[in-house]
């Protein structure tokens, strides 16, 4: 079985990743792609089983290949979040509108939460794009430097899952101004023309996850050391889509980006 995921951790986390697979019994192998585009183009040529991605290159490989979902990873046994936009306690800003001029930060990535809810702000609150409306846009190589830039008066704003709130560095520092509405957290779904015994491996394979050491379980978007298995079904992502595509953002997860859809 092969399985996969997406991001930054390919290079520096590879080794601990696999030792975790192994320690499972399961028969994987673990790949990573650093954008969407690399992973649905590798699922459509059959050389990957099953992903395991954030919700927006979920929607993008579902309308492009017909992938099938059977898992989603939820915080508590819930299956849905939002992301915010932060500032410093101290800051002038109460809304997104008080942002002009102001130097905006995030990452690298394609996902809704860090990619496709601020350009959706702008799109229908401002009418303008990033560069017209921000003095600058600091693209971070990870989520905390990110915040950090923030904390540090680097930047002034910065986008952020809003489960980072019961962080104590960003509680203690920075407050929110603005909340998205409720988008899935990462799904895993299998590719069209898979083995049948594909889900039941991956299932068998995320069970054995469970079991480990808590400071064991952190494998990028395959599993969060706070995170909980749902299993689902495509219809229970059919009102968030039918949602993006009355929002106008449908439009925006099928624009081809080069960017990493991880969002870590």
């Amino acid at each position: 079985m092969i399985i996969t995921d997406m991001g930054k951790f390919y290079n520096s986390h590879f080794e601990p990743y696999k030792k975790v697979i192994e320690s499972t019994g399961c028969e994987t192998e673990l790949r990573f792609f650093g954008t969407c585009d690399e992973l649905i183009e590798a699922g459509n040529d059959g050389d990957i089983d099953v992903a395991a991605t954030r919700s927006a290159c979920y929607l993008r490989a579902r309308q492009m290949l017909g992938v099938e979902s059977f898992a989603a990873f939820g915080s508590n046994k819930t299956l849905m979040h939002r992301a915010t936009i932060l500032v410093k306690n101290n800051s002038p800003f109460d809304k997104f509108e008080d942002l002009r001029g102001a130097v905006f930060s995030t990452i690298k990535s394609s996902s809704f939460e860090y990619n496709i809810y601020p350009r959706y702000l702008l799109k229908k609150r401002i009418g303008e794009k990033s560069g017209e409306f921000f003095s600058e846009v600091m693209k971070c190589p990870s989520i905390f430097s990110a915040i950090y830039s923030v904390v540090y008066s680097e930047a002034d704003a910065v986008v952020v899952d809003e489960e980072y709130l019961n962080i104590k560095l960003v509680s203690d520092n920075l407050r929110p101004i603005e909340y998205s509405f409720d988008v899935p957290y990462p799904v895993i779904y299998v590719f069209p023309g898979h083995d049948k015994s594909i889900v039941d491996d991956t299932s068998n394979f995320l069970r054995s996850i469970l079991k480990l050491p808590k400071e064991s379980k952190y494998i990028g978007n395959f599993f969060r050391l706070n995170a909980s298995v749902l299993w689902v079904t495509d219809s229970d992502f059919d009102a968030f889509r039918e949602d993006m595509q009355d929002k106008g953002l449908l439009e925006l997860v099928m624009e081809k980006s080069g960017a990493a859809a991880s969002g870590e």
